[in-house]
């Protein structure tokens, strides 16, 4: 029924100690781990290995949030009122640099947003080259970006109280106009 309760302190803090002793312990919240210092080698040494703890809320609207590699554990908190949206090449949030196997908890109040895919071209008719009119055919719409997009091998788990949405599908471009020299619609 009793324990030991070890200093918790960020790795700033901890490299703040001067001359640390031979085994000091530390717990490191930045890592969240268990911590001890090796004076023979001159570094602190962590308990578990990959334990890398990484916590972030995000207070401001974000476009294209990537968490940072190297992290076993992560858990971000998207506050009220606050939009994650992607862009044409990049989801909402990312986690693909999560340690294999890691674990995500994402606590949403705000929003996440995938971005909807661009709208394809018009069909219509080429001006390019002198005395020939050639046909361009309409072109289809890029695809949308995911709002959270995880890897497979990692568990994750969402604790959803706002708006979570993947973009859609861009449409696709119109048809030929009615004359060889008019443009699609």
């Amino acid at each position: 029924n009793k324990g030991v309760l070890f200093p918790h302190m960020n790795i700033a803090a901890r490299n703040s100690i001067a001359n640390p002793a031979q085994g000091l312990h530390v717990f490191n919240t930045d890592i969240g781990s268990l911590e001890y210092y090796d004076t023979t080698f001159k570094v602190w040494t962590a308990y578990c290995s990959n334990c890398g703890v990484f916590t972030d809320t995000i207070t401001v609207n974000t476009t294209a949030y990537l968490v940072p590699p190297g992290y076993n554990t992560v858990r971000i908190v998207i506050n009220s009122g606050i939009i994650v949206s992607g862009t044409s090449v990049a989801p909402a949030i990312s986690l693909v640099n999560v340690s294999n196997g890691g674990s995500v908890i994402i606590e949403n109040y705000g929003g996440i947003y995938g971005k909807g895919g661009d709208g394809g071209a018009g069909g219509g008719n080429s001006t390019g080259i002198a005395n020939n009119c050639l046909p361009v055919p309409p072109q289809a719409g890029n695809n949308g970006t995911d709002a959270v997009h995880s890897k497979s091998n990692s568990r994750l788990l969402i604790y959803n109280y706002g708006i979570i949405a993947g973009g859609g599908g861009g449409g696709g471009g119109g048809n030929y106009g009615t004359s060889l020299t008019s443009a699609g619609g």
